[in-house]
């Protein structure tokens, strides 16, 4: 750990966390932004490469301790910290990583057909989930019940935002994450080389009720878009449809509401059969 504290803003170790409301890194860059403590420490727990972290002097003697890796630590007066980053730094933590290469989900699955698969298998996709804090919260998610792997499609939000990663809890950091520009490929590649069912969180004359769905050992469940649903191409590909049962007179939740019931039923099937 080497720390620096600087004091004058236009130095360009700056640059990544400078005016973040009006430049936040997109995922056309090559770096991504952790904000608080938690996230920060489970980037720096990850293989994730690091720039670099950031921390306001008030929070120095605290958190630098926690620091065990081999990466610069800025210093910045806590009074120009705000200033820096363009809003209110109260976490006084942040840090700068490497996007990761991105995951090609045909290689996975090459891999996964070379090694001795555990019984279950869930994949989470999201060919279009574009506000971020609904992917951070579907990462979230998939983290505590054991989901294998989250594809997210080219009209999804960007994964590695600083608001999905932040609502992640960094959880993301340990998740595998495909980002195909086809998904419906993705998905066709699945059910073809691996047996995989694909199954719809949607409602329709075909539908199950997800606490009677028997989920099969290998599944992508889709979710959809949080305003228009699951495109009606995805909807073509998939195997089943299920739903969650809810009072007449509201049409739908919110899609990481829903993700949260469905992989809760999920994670007490597989459950009920590995006993």
């Amino acid at each position: 750990m080497l720390i620096q504290h600087i004091e004058d803003l236009e130095n360009p170790l700056l640059d990544p966390y400078r005016e973040l409301k009006r430049s936040n890194l997109t995922r056309w860059s090559k770096w991504f932004i952790a904000e608080g403590r938690r996230v920060v420490e489970r980037l720096l727990d990850s293989n994730l490469q690091i720039f670099s972290v950031l921390l306001s002097e008030k929070r120095l003697e605290e958190v630098a301790p926690l620091i065990l890796r081999d990466v610069p630590v800025l210093v910045v007066p806590h009074e120009l910290c705000s200033q820096l980053v363009g809003f209110d730094f109260h976490t006084g933590v942040m840090a700068c990583g490497l996007r990761p290469q991105k995951q090609r989900l045909g290689e996975w699955v090459a891999e996964m057909a070379d090694q001795q698969l555990a019984e279950f298998q869930t994949l989470v996709a999201c060919p279009n989930t574009t506000l971020p804090d609904n992917l951070g919260s579907i990462f979230r998610l998939a983290a505590a019940f054991s989901v294998d792997g989250v594809i997210v499609g080219s009209q999804s939000a960007d994964p590695y935002s600083r608001r999905s990663v932040r609502v992640s809890m960094g959880n993301l950091f340990q998740m595998h994450v495909f980002e195909p520009f086809q998904i419906i490929d993705e998905l066709n590649l699945l059910k073809s080389r691996l047996g995989f069912r694909v199954i719809a969180c949607h409602k329709s004359e075909r539908s199950v009720a997800a606490h009677k769905y028997t989920w099969p050992q290998k599944s992508v469940l889709v979710l959809g878009n949080e305003a228009f649903g699951i495109p009606a191409e995805v909807l073509a590909i998939c195997d089943a449809h299920i739903e969650i049962p809810i009072a007449a007179k509201i049409d739908s939740l919110n899609v990481s509401t829903a993700a949260a019931l469905l992989m809760y039923e999920r994670s007490k099937q597989v459950s009920a059969n590995q006993n």
